[in-house]
């Protein structure tokens, strides 16, 4: 595997399809160095414009995700010729690995900020591409967004419905235990929060299989 050119210690962190991260340091501090890669099958000219593409849009859309005032991994340095991105590293624990340990209070707790802050991407235009609990880490009483790799820019609102519906089904399949009491705080937050949102909600409950229930719940 192709190692990244990076001046300091690289202590890989996991490996991908499209990319591979590491463990390192820059200005005196943590960081996770992501480092897009060619792929063997891809024509030279077409991997560079690719990588140096999406490195690049998502250090932007992690830019305009802080901006928006949600808590995500800052770019600290970019170099799109060798597909670096260089984030700040943010130590805690996944969400996936302690959800079904946490008590009402802070799941609901949890669901609400989560709301807060996905309704503050769609609102400026960024969708996130993968919401699942594995990419939602816990630090201390703050709740940030990682891996923006699938993420792009969309004022559709159907585009957004599917970002909830992703997150929808991955609490549905690993989380079932806490689905009724998570994901509808989730969705109550993020709908009085998110611009459009008749019209958002109204792809999503196409999206979804259980509609029936939301509209119940929700007076949709």
């Amino acid at each position: 595997m192709e190692k990244p050119s990076w001046p300091f210690e690289l202590k890989p962190l996991s490996w991908g399809a499209e990319s591979n991260l590491y463990l390192s340091t820059y200005l005196e501090r943590k960081v996770v160095v992501k480092h897009r890669f060619r792929k063997p099958y891809m024509r030279e000219e077409l991997a560079g414009r690719l990588i140096k593409e999406r490195t690049l849009a998502e250090a932007r859309i992690l830019l305009s995700a802080n901006e928006a005032g949600v808590r995500a991994p800052l770019p600290l340095y970019v170099d799109i010729d060798k597909g670096l991105l260089v984030m700040e590293f943010i130590e805690g624990v996944l969400l996936r690995d302690i959800i079904t340990r946490l008590s009402r209070e802070e799941l609901a707790g949890i669901a609400e900020k989560l709301g807060t802050y996905v309704a503050a991407l769609h609102n400026k235009g960024i969708v996130h591409g993968d919401l699942t609990t594995s990419n939602v880490i816990l630090r201390g009483n703050d709740v940030y967004l990682l891996d923006f790799g699938l993420a792009y820019f969309s004022a559709r609102p159907t585009d957004k419905a599917s970002d909830i519906r992703v997150l929808e089904r991955a609490v549905i399949s690993s989380h079932p235990g806490v689905f009724e009491l998570f994901f509808p705080l989730f969705l109550q937050s993020y709908r009085s929060r998110v611009n459009q949102s008749d019209e958002v909600m109204k792809e999503f409950l196409k999206l979804s299989t259980m509609g029936r229930y939301y509209k119940k719940r929700f007076l949709f």
